[in-house]
């Protein structure tokens, strides 16, 4: 419900500021793999790289770069007719979903961090 309300929300405000020739888009990510999700634990890094390229039709994991390369384009003038889009950056996800081995899941869920962890730079 999140995602669509930034959605209609970015598709409403297109509209409004087009006579002004600003543009407004947003970019919908898909799973990266970010160090809030390993903590930065080297071990924990590869174990949801793997994880997470299994799943993917790109058979890779999506990264940082990822979405700032989609975000550069946006700012850039190759984008000045994209105006009211939700990008998708997904490595090609939601064409058709990979997921579904069980076993690997509950490998992955192991080597997560602890409950109650927030991220690299909240520590508690």
């Amino acid at each position: 419900a999140a995602k669509a309300g930034v959605v209609n929300l970015t598709r409403s405000a297109a509209l409004e500021f087009a006579k002004d020739k600003i543009r407004v888009n947003c970019i919908c990510p898909g799973g990266i793999n970010t160090p809030i999700l390993h903590r930065n634990q080297p071990s924990v890094k590869e174990a949801m790289e793997d994880w997470m390229a299994k799943g993917q039709p790109m058979q890779r994991a999506g990264h940082p770069e990822d979405i700032a390369g989609m975000a550069l384009y946006l700012a850039s003038d190759d984008a000045q007719w994209v105006t009211g889009q939700a990008m998708v950056v997904d490595g090609g996800l939601t064409v058709g979903s990979q997921f579904s081995n069980a076993a690997d899941g509950g490998q992955l869920l192991s080597a997560m961090p602890p409950a109650g962890y927030v991220g690299p730079s909240f520590e508690q």
